[in-house]
């Protein structure tokens, strides 16, 4: 081979090499930026986890305030914060403005699953499912009344023996599908361990939802409630509603906080929590859950305009 040969192959080879470590090069490039980017959503998500459950945090220490005009009203109003360049919104949920599936009557459901536009016949199986439940469990025993006359909450009862331990369960009742309990969960509950619903932090929902009830009467007990000023006013009465709604004290709440970070990253974290009127062990937590059903839908929603 002549020399001129050889060093066209030595070229050539060269070409070779250089061509195979480019396209080396690109596939490690192309997998550092991968990389990069999913650890970057991971610590993006990381971020708005940790806002989601410092609001989460907020709103308790809010609820064991001993002035009522630092208290957070438990009515589902949205409390906007921002934080670390992030925004959260939070709500709080009193239990006993929900419809306890323990306790509560019949016809409670029944005027839920109306008000709702949910099946006749998911709710005729729905009530007739909870009724029989309750029939087949062990009575829960009635909440405690030494924390009351403290003015403290009753601690937390054990529900081990209730006929419902937690909301979920509506799902094993025959004839009652997954949609319609995700359209009853924010207005039924476990934990309010009564057979009314106080009507001072009910959602328009359960309020209508209590049989023969004016709606006229709701909307001018809404709209009361939306004008409180910090100090408590009791609200307007509920013409025939004293079989189903009576005044209740906070003592078990939802905890609903949606994060947004500084990058666009969301997460909403979900939680009840028990006021045990201990003060070395105030609060205890009953769910923690990640909300994936009820996140905001833009940001005027976001942002609670």
């Amino acid at each position: 081979m002549s020399e001129q040969h050889q060093r066209g192959f030595a070229l050539l080879l060269v070409i070779w090499v250089l061509a195979t470590l480019a396209v080396v090069a690109a596939g490690f490039a192309a997998s550092t930026r991968s990389e990069t980017r999913l650890a970057r959503n991971l610590y993006d998500a990381a971020r708005a986890r940790a806002l989601a459950e410092a609001g989460i945090a907020r709103a308790t220490v809010a609820l064991l305030e001993t002035d009522p005009r630092a208290r957070w009203r438990a009515d589902g109003t949205p409390y906007p914060l921002e934080f670390d360049g992030g925004r959260v919104r939070i709500r709080v949920e009193d239990e006993d403005g929900k419809i306890d599936l323990n306790r509560a009557p019949p016809a409670m459901l029944a005027g839920l699953c109306a008000e709702l536009d949910i099946e006749a016949a998911v709710c005729d199986a729905l009530v007739d499912g909870v009724v029989a439940r309750r029939k087949a469990a062990t009575p829960p025993e009635p909440p405690g009344v030494p924390g009351l006359r403290l003015g403290v909450p009753p601690p937390v009862p054990d529900r081990q023996d209730a006929a419902f331990t937690t909301v979920e369960e509506l799902r094993q009742l025959p004839g009652v599908d997954g949609a319609s309990v995700e359209r009853l969960r924010s207005f039924v509950t476990v934990y309010a361990e009564s057979d009314h619903i106080d009507p001072a932090v009910a959602p328009r929902e359960v309020l209508l939802a209590i049989p023969g009830i004016d709606p006229g009467a709701v909307e001018r007990l809404l709209a009361a409630r939306g004008s409180d000023t910090g100090l408590f006013v009791p609200p307007p009465a509920l013409p025939g509603a004293d079989a189903y709604a009576a005044p209740g004290q906070l003592h078990a709440a939802t905890i609903i906080a949606e994060a947004v970070s500084e990058t666009g990253a969301a997460f909403a974290r979900r939680s009840v929590v028990g006021l045990t009127g201990q003060p070395l062990a105030p609060v205890q937590v009953l769910e923690w859950r990640q909300q994936l059903d009820d996140g905001p839908a833009d940001e005027a929603a976001f942002r609670g305009n």
